[in-house]
């Protein structure tokens, strides 16, 4: 990747595009770009992005391409290797046959069930023991509940802001331009 973004940003000096926009005497200079909205923006030179041209160049050309077939390519060779290694050393170690209990219990919710003051016979061991009643967990259920409520508002609320906004900003600027076309 460093070599790559090194070369990239080594040809942005004589990138042919950019340098028509960025320099004095290229098309940069001449063009006049109208405000990106109606109001408060003012009117900018095609030279003032200059900045944003030569940042394009680097990471957005033919090689970016390749870049990223190479690397899925490499992702998945060395992801293979990765797995065939893990085996080998499981193999050595003698450790094929062993379980890893991954579904650990939190000790909080441990220690809290344990307190717990009701108890019930397990089905299956026939042995007493602690139990959380439906009312306890009807709670729990509910608080989780309103808290994906609340941040499944707090999404629809921005993506609805952004539409509204950009609903707004392109009716005003219809109204503008065909008030500019009656004139």
């Amino acid at each position: 990747m460093n070599v790559k973004f090194m070369s990239q940003l080594q040809r942005t000096v004589s990138c042919s595009f950019s340098n028509d926009i960025c320099g004095s005497d290229g098309i940069g200079a001449e063009v006049i770009l109208c405000p990106t909205c109606d109001r408060y923006c003012d009117y900018t030179r095609l030279n003032s992005s200059c900045i944003y041209s030569k940042l394009s160049y680097v990471f957005d050309n033919k090689s970016t391409v390749i870049f990223a077939a190479m690397m899925s390519i490499f992702a998945t060779l060395f992801l293979e290797g990765w797995m065939r290694y893990h085996a080998e050393v499981a193999w050595k170690w003698g450790l094929l046959d062993l379980e890893v209990d991954e579904e650990t219990i939190r000790p909080e919710y441990q220690l809290r069930v344990k307190k717990a003051k009701t108890m019930r016979i397990n089905p299956v061991t026939q042995q007493l023991e602690p139990y959380l009643t439906f009312t306890h967990r009807f709670l729990r259920l509910i608080g989780s509940g309103i808290t994906v409520l609340f941040f499944l508002f707090i999404s629809f609320a921005v993506v609805s802001r952004d539409s509204i906004r950009y609903w707004y900003y392109n009716l005003s600027n219809r109204v503008f331009s065909s008030s500019l076309s009656d004139g």
